[in-house]
């Protein structure tokens, strides 16, 4: 939900009252409600907590992260050289590579156009390169007979928004009411060059946490 909670241990002693400065760095101030503070731990205290708070936006962001540094404290007080530094991790959001969809969810064309054009769009972010995988399906209108069989892959290049798929209608000289047969998105696929993971959510593509 935006907030992650890193804990301090003071120890082995706990006498007098200290104060741990910290900061996030690189320092993105819209990133985080705040990206340096202090910590005040009261005599005798030996656990304390930083809060840190990522602000939430509608930009589409992939994976980035950052590093939380205790930069000093109270003259007198060590900071452990093994432990003053936290990753912090914040996961993808608002779809940064896109979320696929047809711009129009039903098309009309007679059989003597020969061929109708179906736009896939690509909405939120368009940051990578990702495979969007389709397939026709026959309903009334028979594969092979009404209209040709279609599936291929499209590759979105990064600020590519839209892309157009053919189809072809074969015409017959039998009289016929109105049939109809589907066209559908099977799969987005983010060209993986760095193994980075991801998952498929409604043919959107989200960074894994």
């Amino acid at each position: 939900k935006g907030i992650s909670t890193v804990s301090l241990g003071r120890g082995p002693g706990v006498f007098g009252e200290v104060r741990v400065y910290w900061n996030i760095t690189p320092a993105v101030a819209s990133e985080f409600e705040s990206i340096s503070g202090i910590v005040t731990m009261r005599d005798g205290q030996s656990e304390a907590n930083i809060t840190l708070k990522v602000l939430d936006d509608e930009v589409p962001e992939e994976r980035s992260e950052y590093q939380l540094s205790l930069t000093s404290a109270t003259p007198g007080l060590e900071i452990s050289p093994t432990a003053r530094h936290a990753r912090i991790t914040v996961a993808a959001s608002d779809q940064p590579y896109g979320l696929f969809s047809f711009v129009q969810l039903q098309l009309r064309v007679k059989e003597e156009e020969g061929t109708v054009n179906v736009t896939v769009n690509r909405s939120f972010g368009s940051l990578g390169r990702v495979w969007v995988t389709y397939e026709t399906s026959g309903d009334t209108a028979i594969s092979g007979t009404d209209f040709v069989q279609a599936s291929g892959r499209l590759l979105f290049t990064p600020g590519q928004t839209s892309q157009q798929i053919t189809l072809s209608i074969q015409d017959d000289s039998l009289p016929e009411g109105p049939e109809m047969f589907f066209i559908n998105i099977t799969k987005a696929e983010l060209v993986n060059q760095s193994a980075v993971d991801y998952t498929v959510r409604e043919f959107g593509l989200q960074l894994d946490q």
